[in-house]
């Protein structure tokens, strides 16, 4: 049976949504509304989530999924190199990796990205990321929650539309595909169907006009571009969304300005894609392109950027959890009603517990500041060594001076067998020295890990400050402290 997909863009002035039914040769567009956000609202929230409820009204109730994108502004574009080419090692080293880049603190921060179509020098990876503040991304599930939108896809505007154009447009390898809103434009570079860069910029927009803007800005990019891509990137052609007011001269201007065609798509009605898109309604789409978009890479599953992850990942519907649902609600109840029946039963184990923690901070202060001989109190003594560490440049002087971080991680991981049952919790890199924290099966396998390392010349000494089974008694907690 064929899926319905709902497909939303949310711009800084105005919504849309289009419901459409996968087929095997063609799209059936079932519907589509695009609204205007009231400006006479002083609360952009509701305002936003007022239009979204009436224009998804007619489809939500009949849609499986639903896909999101919204305003590519919000956004940071960068691209990076690193010496990994496993996406898990990528996504864990990446925020070390972007923090000196971005804007705000990395942490406050969600972060996602796509491998560009090449493998770089050796083993590293050339990727291209794309970050969003968290409390941006809060604030627009918020919006979409209020609206009873549960999104399981959320990007930014362009995106997919560029993927989708890559995918089923009939366009040459190379191409830049342009989105622009009312204030803001956004260029990407594609090569192989992936982004390959991609830049916001508020001097190109749908008020401003684009003929002597948009040159500039690409030369631009193709001109950073040049100092890191490994091969010559020679678009073919420009390709961006047409709506109404567009006039052709304007885009011979372009032309001119580039030496490359310019070609403004109607997904509706002026360009033909690998499948046939049926519109129901015999008005043009373009003002819908967007979540058109959106609904065509959910039905040909293009996998790209979801910045639903971290603590906005998706949670699963009701209709698919209601039973265990009510089974929880059940079991909520009951423990309520227990907890208020042995509420000084509690109270004690409360206490036992807290008794616990502290031992178990004090021993975290031991097994991390080893070289701490007097321990009154941990917690105040740790929040001092802490400051005292950020006060301190990170390897400011010595042999380790010229070595960054990343070249530190990935000569620990190259020289730590892959065979060994090993699951590091803390990593703390000094002046003099770095600490690693975490628990093996077996004190065998603690020395074999100082052996490895040993062995590396960035090292002078590995030492066991600290090795002792867990509470469990199964697993060996360790702290390894390697000289620089």
């Amino acid at each position: 049976m064929s899926l319905h997909i709902l497909g939303i863009d949310i711009c800084t002035h105005s919504v849309s949504a289009v419901l459409v039914q996968g087929g095997i040769s063609a799209i059936r567009i079932e519907g589509f509304r695009s609204l205007l956000i009231p400006v006479d609202k002083n609360d952009f929230q509701e305002a936003v989530s007022l239009s979204l409820m009436e224009a998804v009204e007619p489809f939500i109730k009949i849609s499986d999924r639903i896909a999101v994108s919204i305003p590519s502004a919000h956004f940071f574009f960068r691209n990076a190199r690193l010496p990994f080419n496993e996406q898990n090692k990528i996504r864990q080293i990446l925020p070390f990796e972007m923090e000196s880049t971005l804007p705000y603190p990395v942490e406050e921060m969600i972060l996602d990205f796509n491998i560009l179509p090449t493998s770089g020098i050796g083993n590293h990876r050339d990727i291209f990321v794309a970050a969003v503040e968290k409390k941006i991304l809060g604030m627009y599930l918020n919006i979409l929650s209020a609206a009873r939108i549960e999104p399981e896809t959320l990007t930014f505007q362009g995106y997919m539309g560029a993927k989708v154009l890559a995918k089923l447009g009939h366009l040459p390898t190379r191409f830049i595909f342009v989105d622009l809103e009312k204030e803001n434009g956004t260029v990407f570079l594609m090569d192989s169907g992936q982004i390959i860069m991609a830049r916001n910029s508020s001097i190109i927009s749908r008020e401003n006009p684009s003929e002597e803007t948009l040159p500039i800005v690409i030369q631009q990019m193709l001109l950073s571009l040049s100092s890191f891509y490994p091969h010559d990137f020679i678009p073919e052609s420009v390709i961006i969304f047409k709506i109404d007011s567009d006039e052709p001269a304007s885009y011979e201007k372009v032309t001119q300005h580039l030496g490359i065609p310019v070609i403004p798509v109607d997904l509706s009605t002026g360009y033909e894609l690998d499948k046939k898109v049926i519109l129901t309604e015999p008005s043009s789409l373009h003002p819908a392109d967007r979540g058109l978009c959106m609904a065509l890479g959910e039905i040909e599953r293009i996998k790209g950027m979801n910045f639903l992850r971290g603590p906005f990942s998706q949670t699963k519907r009701w209709t698919e959890n209601k039973s265990l649902v009510i089974r929880t609600g059940i079991l909520l109840t009951a423990i309520l009603f227990l907890s208020l029946v042995y509420l000084l039963t509690e109270w004690q184990l409360m206490e036992k517990k807290s008794r616990m923690l502290d031992r178990e901070i004090t021993g975290i202060f031991k097994r991390t500041f080893s070289e701490e001989k007097t321990i009154i109190d941990p917690y105040q003594q740790m929040k001092v060594k802490i400051a005292e560490l950020k006060k301190k440049p990170f390897l400011a002087q010595g042999g380790a001076s010229q070595m960054r971080r990343i070249d530190i991680m990935k000569e620990i991981s190259l020289r730590t067998s892959k065979e060994l049952d090993l699951m590091i919790g803390r990593l703390t890199i000094g002046n003099e020295d770095v600490v690693l924290s975490g628990n093996t099966n077996s004190f065998n396998t603690v020395n074999t890990m100082k052996e490895q390392l040993e062995g590396s010349p960035l090292f002078s000494q590995a030492i066991i400050s600290s090795a002792g089974l867990d509470r469990s008694g199964n697993r060996v907690d360790f702290t390894l402290t390697l000289k620089f």
